[in-house]
């Protein structure tokens, strides 16, 4: 669950400050993909995009498809069912993705095989100016520090069993899960636009899993292996200057089945789920290293999209549940999913 974040304690130097956008209005963009498919019959592959300015609701996309099988009295009826969503929400500050995949083989005689795969992705992107009203601490131009806060929380896992009432001769169960986010933040000049100072955060984590065993791994090259936490960002920036933010969080599930023995079965079934939240400016400093965020009463709201900088919280949309609920009985066809692997540092 999300854990409070509380500004630093800061000494109050200047009479007032105010947070105002920049040219730029707050965008969002998100799309989400469910796609599933047995050995002979493809399933629908159901895609919804979003991009515009920040919305209170989200998308979701589901698939599903079943491939039966009887092939005479000799055999019994089999089946791969195979079943994929993902949803993605948005809270103007805060990004939420899920995407799970589950599927069975209830095996005849013939080749039988299934997979499914949900993702989703999501980012933010924003400006603002810090002002403020003393000409000797924080006049624009003047140079200053702010250290943000970034919240990445989720979960993720999955696995599969087998049970072979037949005699095994190919196939198997395998899957995984992933999340990535990151948070890029540039800090222009006043008055050349230059760059004055920027910051950066981006991690993951790939939760692979088959019959043969498993491990936890970095994401990608662009996504270094990463903790879910509280991730402090600290950077120069000018009063007056805008600073931009590019705030982004993808998950993705996948798992696959396969069977040709007579009256064997697998089961596979992946989970991941992603929260993104800015957490607030933690500290701003100006001349000299004076102390100007975290101050009672201070106020750094933008008028224009109603989103507090200073706070994690959103004015102007409503915001979704922290925790994301992955679709009903995703892994009900799983008699005990594995327990996790030790992660590797």
């Amino acid at each position: 669950m999300c854990a409070t974040l509380s500004p630093k304690t800061a000494i109050v130097l200047v009479a007032s400050a105010l947070l105002a956008t920049a040219s730029h209005a707050a965008t969002y963009s998100a799309d989400v993909t469910a796609a599933s498919g047995t050995r002979n019959v493809s399933g629908p592959t159901n895609t919804d995009t979003f991009t515009g300015g920040v919305p209170s609701g989200g998308l979701s996309e589901s698939s599903s498809t079943t491939e039966n099988a009887n092939i005479g009295s000799s055999f019994s009826n089999g089946a791969s069912v195979s079943m994929a969503t993902a949803r993605s929400l948005s809270g103007a500050l805060q990004l939420s993705g899920s995407g799970n995949a589950n599927l069975t083989t209830i095996v005849s005689s013939p080749p039988m095989s299934a997979s499914a795969s949900g993702t989703s992705n999501a980012r933010f992107t924003d400006s603002f100016v810090v002002t403020c009203a003393s000409a000797i601490l924080c006049a624009n131009g003047q140079t200053g520090q702010m250290t943000v806060a970034f919240l990445v929380q989720g979960d993720f896992g999955g696995g599969g069993t087998i049970t072979p009432n037949g005699i095994l001769s190919n196939g198997g169960w395998n899957g995984y899960a992933q999340w990535a986010a990151g948070l890029n933040i540039v800090a222009a000049h006043y008055q050349t636009g230059g760059v004055v100072g920027a910051a950066n955060w981006a991690g993951g984590q790939t939760r692979s899993e088959s019959q043969l065993g498993g491990s936890t791994v970095g994401y990608s090259v662009s996504y270094p292996y990463a903790e879910f936490g509280v991730q402090l960002l600290t950077f120069d920036f000018e009063f007056g200057g805008p600073v931009a933010i590019d705030m982004l969080g993808k998950v993705s599930a996948y798992a696959a089945v396969g069977y040709d023995s007579s009256g064997s079965t697998a089961q596979s079934a992946f989970q991941s789920s992603l929260t993104t939240v800015w957490g607030g400016v933690q500290n701003i400093t100006g001349a000299g290293g004076a102390q100007l965020a975290g101050v009672q009463g201070l106020s750094l709201s933008s008028a224009a999209t109603g989103i507090d900088y200073l706070q994690s919280q959103v004015s102007a949309v409503p915001e979704p549940g922290m925790a994301l609920m992955l679709a009903t009985g995703s892994l009900l066809l799983i008699p005990a999913v594995r327990s996790q692997r030790p992660r590797r540092v």
